[in-house]
């Protein structure tokens, strides 16, 4: 609705052919403040046509798409399943003490950013979707990072007092309702507590890239940089469509394999029965197979897979 066409008819319309602001850019003209407040009526007027036209755009194009692609509707029952799978677990397996009540919240955190994920896929916005694949890995990267190293789990918790902070100066706020318990966080880790990934204990290890070789994680980087670039707004991704690449063909598969190996990860640290543990895996990985259709294991069953792309 708002196209060239109407901006050109606002700029032509315009009264005046000339206009003079000041230094601050207010313009001291009574009659040509009248007609700008009446482009902006105009606009609001015409703002609630203008969106229902945007959403039906965005119902059809998204109903269409679900309609034709068999690979979003198995996409979005793979995620109901996960769902289904964590839910049961904390049902089963209370997320009580530390480390488990940070392995719950970043497996929460996973099954939230994959919704994410599929939201924007299914809107065809694979540049957002890009990024819900960075979050969903640096996520599943450092809940794996904990589960090694479990002791790590409350210093972890206690960090977003330093982001807290941080963001309370950078906006302005009051920083003196979290000033006490960023002095005890720091008091009680030291002073290097208080940098990016300080509740990392090796100084080496304090990134996502770091602790992913650490894990040996690392097959995941390639994907990671495409991401890295589109959030950035590199001159490549600026000049170039993201359908264009050769890394397309891996977004979903790789989406639906980091959500895998999370959930095992979370299954293994909250520690489900074997029974338990060995059923759901299969199943997941049935599911994932019939998805992208992955050759099973010598004996028929699927091991766990680590940080590696899916072909």
């Amino acid at each position: 609705m708002f196209d060239a066409a109407y901006i050109r008819k606002m700029i032509d319309e315009c009264p005046f052919g000339t206009i003079d602001p000041d230094s601050a850019g207010v313009i001291h003209n009574p009659q040509l403040g009248d007609y700008i407040d009446r482009c902006a009526a105009d606009v609001l007027e015409a703002g609630p046509a203008a969106t229902d036209e945007l959403v039906k755009s965005k119902i059809l194009f998204e109903l269409a798409f679900a309609v034709r692609s068999r690979e979003i509707t198995a996409q979005f029952t793979f995620f109901d399943l996960c769902t289904g799978v964590y839910n049961y677990g904390i049902s089963e397996y209370p997320c009580s003490g530390q480390p488990r009540e940070c392995y719950c919240a970043l497996t929460r955190h996973m099954l939230s950013t994959h919704r994410a994920f599929l939201t924007a896929l299914l809107s065809g916005s694979l540049g957002s979707a890009f990024v819900d694949l960075r979050q969903l890995y640096e996520t599943y990267v450092i809940l794996n990072y904990i589960v090694r190293h479990p002791e790590l789990a409350q210093g972890y918790v206690d960090h977003r007092v330093i982001a807290q902070r941080s963001i309370l100066k950078a906006f302005g706020g009051d920083i003196g309702a979290v000033e006490t318990a960023y002095a005890s966080v720091i008091d009680q880790y030291g002073p290097d507590f208080g940098k990016n990934y300080g509740w990392v204990e090796k100084k080496q290890d304090r990134s996502v890239a770091n602790m992913a070789r650490r894990l040996g994680m690392s097959g995941y980087q390639p994907l990671h940089r495409v991401a890295s670039e589109i959030v950035h707004a590199s001159s490549f991704f600026v000049h170039t469509e993201v359908e264009e690449g050769p890394y397309l063909m891996y977004l979903s598969s790789s989406a639906v394999e980091i959500l895998t190996n999370g959930l095992l990860a979370y299954m293994r640290s909250m520690v489900f029965r074997e029974r338990e543990r060995i059923l759901l895996m299969n199943v997941l990985y049935a599911l994932r197979e019939d998805l992208y259709d992955e050759p099973p294991g010598p004996t028929g069953f699927r091991a766990e897979s680590q940080g590696n792309l899916s072909q």
